[in-house]
């Protein structure tokens, strides 16, 4: 705790005494948003990069720097399923992408993503013994691609803000930027608890580490949440109040029950597709 201290404190006096402002005076404040409010408007593209489900951008206009979205849900729900949805979308436009996760391993990870590219069944990646000759050359073939793109996935074990972090400046150093960032989940990441602290805290501590690791990084870090019997979000009603969009996933659908610059508590038709490891637009009944 003293070395992190110290570290924060000497981190915060580089800050101050560096020659670069951290402030943007009103003039250069709105200067940076007539640029990127022209830019949007000239396009005619969203705000934000596509999440690849054009239900959800529609809502949300897509994932924007510096935003926190949480995916909320119980135990085997999907959430994974649609973090890696997301991630697939970024990698298919050759934007950088960093992968954390504790749960999963790495051959599991790109499994998962295979599997949405070469859009073939989960049990082809599985059972590879079992799998058809036209899936084969499918999977080979989503492979080859996925070598040339620049994902970066990190499965080691007890992971932490301050590793994910570390290695998340490495990406954007080696690749001169970082355009998503994905930690699966929030419960699973190690905190630093002080004596006193409850779990509660603990978890607090990493969402807004996670929060600011996205304005930090200017990327959109996507991470998933268990949720209490209650519906929301388990251990800390925190990452609620941080995350910028909040999905739920629901036996009708997928709610968004919080958009920071949208309408809120909208319910899209989606339901998980797990042969497939996406989510697919449904029609109500």
């Amino acid at each position: 705790e003293a070395i992190q201290a110290t570290r924060e404190a000497l981190e915060a006096m580089q800050q101050a005494v560096s020659a670069k402002t951290r402030s943007l005076n009103a003039k250069d404040a709105c200067d940076e948003f007539i640029r990127s409010y022209l830019a949007t408007a000239e396009n005619g593209e969203l705000p934000g990069q596509s999440s690849g489900i054009g239900e959800i951008d529609a809502v949300t206009g897509g994932l924007k720097p510096g935003e926190l979205w949480v995916v909320g849900g119980p135990s085997s729900s999907g959430k994974s399923v649609l973090m890696y949805q997301v991630a697939a979308e970024f990698i298919g436009e050759s934007q950088v992408v960093g992968i954390f996760s504790i749960e999963l391993m790495t051959r599991e990870i790109v499994g998962r993503i295979v599997t949405q590219r070469a859009r073939v069944d989960h049990n082809a990646i599985t059972h590879p013994r079992d799998v058809s000759k036209g899936d084969m050359i499918k999977i080979q073939a989503a492979l080859r691609e996925m070598t040339e793109t620049k994902m970066w996935i990190d499965s080691a074990a007890g992971q932490t803000i301050e590793t994910i972090a570390g290695e998340s400046e490495r990406i954007r150093d080696i690749e001169g930027r970082i355009d998503l960032i994905v930690v699966d989940y929030i419960q699973i990441v190690k905190g630093i608890r002080s004596k006193g602290d409850s779990r509660e805290q603990e978890i607090a501590s990493i969402s807004g580490g996670l929060k600011q690791l996205a304005k930090k990084m200017g990327c959109p870090v996507v991470t998933g949440s268990q949720l209490n019997d209650d519906g929301r979000a388990r251990e800390s009603r925190a990452i609620e109040q941080d995350a910028d969009v909040l999905l739920i996933i629901e036996d009708g659908g997928l709610r968004l029950k919080k958009v920071r610059n949208g309408e809120r508590d909208q319910l899209i038709p989606l339901a998980l597709d797990g042969a497939k490891q996406k989510f697919r637009y449904f029609r109500p009944e």
